[in-house]
Formats: C-alpha cells, sequence, structure tokens
C-alpha cells in the first residue's frame, strides 16, 4: 500500500497518463507520430529513473511554484526536441492529478479486496473449528450470557463479507 502513494508511483501514473493522452491525439491526426515517438523516447528515458524524475520535479516545482509545470518540465528536458511543445497539449493540470490520483485510488481497492477476499475463508474455517468453544458474551461491555467463539468468529465474516461488498462498490465509484 505504502508504494502505491509514494512520489515516484505518483509520477509514473501521470507519465503515463501524458503518453495515453499524446497516443489520443496522434490517432486523431492533431500531434504527429514521429513527435509522439520522441515524446515516448524521453519519457522512457524518465520511466527508467523515476527517483531522478522525482528529483528533478520537486527542484522545479521549488522555482516554478507548481507541481505540473515542474513536472512537464523536467519531461520536455529529457525530450530535448521541439516535439516537447505536445507533451501536455490539451490537458489542464487537474486531469493529470485526479486521474493519476484515481487510478492510485484504484490500485489501493484492489489490495484490500484482495486481502479480504484471502481472510474471509480463514474466519469461516476458524468459525466452524470454534463452533463450540464456550466464551464470555459481553452486553454494554460488561459480561452478559455465555456463547461461543464460533459465533463471534461468524458474526465478524459477515461484517467483513460486507465490507468487501462497500470496497468492491468504492472501487467502482472512484475508478
Amino acid at each position: 500500500m505504502r508504494s502505491i502513494w509514494t512520489d515516484e508511483n505518483k509520477l509514473k501514473l501521470w507519465l503515463q497518463i501524458e503518453l495515453l493522452a499524446s497516443e489520443a491525439l496522434v490517432k486523431e491526426g492533431v500531434v504527429p507520430a514521429k513527435d509522439f515517438q520522441k515524446i515516448k523516447a524521453g519519457c522512457d528515458k524518465w520511466f527508467a529513473d523515476l527517483p531522478g524524475l522525482v528529483a528533478r520535479q520537486r527542484e522545479l516545482e521549488k522555482t516554478l511554484n507548481h507541481d505540473v509545470i515542474g513536472f512537464t518540465t523536467a519531461v520536455a528536458e529529457q525530450i530535448q526536441d521541439p516535439a516537447s511543445r505536445w507533451l501536455h497539449f490539451g490537458l489542464t493540470s487537474s486531469d493529470i492529478v485526479a486521474t493519476a490520483f484515481a487510478v492510485q485510488k484504484v490500485q489501493s481497492a484492489d489490495l484490500l479486496i484482495a486481502d479480504v477476499e484471502k481472510l474471509l475463508p480463514v474466519i469461516a474455517r476458524r468459525a466452524k473449528e470454534h463452533q463450540f468453544t464456550p466464551c464470555i458474551g459481553r452486553s454494554h461491555g460488561i459480561h452478559g450470557e455465555p456463547t461461543t467463539f464460533g459465533l463471534k468468529l461468524a458474526l465478524m465474516h459477515e461484517e467483513f463479507r460486507r465490507a468487501l461488498e462497500r470496497l468492491k462498490h468504492v472501487r467502482q465509484v472512484v475508478a
């Protein structure tokens, strides 16, 4: 999860979004294909050195006072060609930032969904294993009627199943 929210991953996503947008403009006849190849080559250099891109983007952001302008400037430096004029063409900063943020949320949801899907059968197995294991019930924070640990686990399983459905719904919404 931590790696999803790093600056390296964020800028990698920004690069991917920029490339996809430029590629779409090539298909529409707006960006010349030869210029796109130069843009792609410059981005490929940064894909090979994401820590370098992060460092350069931060350095430029300090003087330019804008994260996306620092980013596009750093990428344009790698392109080293007039073709860089097509980078970010027709896009706003929010197009890049919001799209990448949505992708990061989807990546995070995918991790959580996978973890809960792995956990559910374990809880179910343990609930069955402890279906007759007695334990103290609780009511308003004090001892209540005796119950079984298996029942508590079965209730927990149901809570996690509902949480899984909510996670899947949220993933669809953020996607």
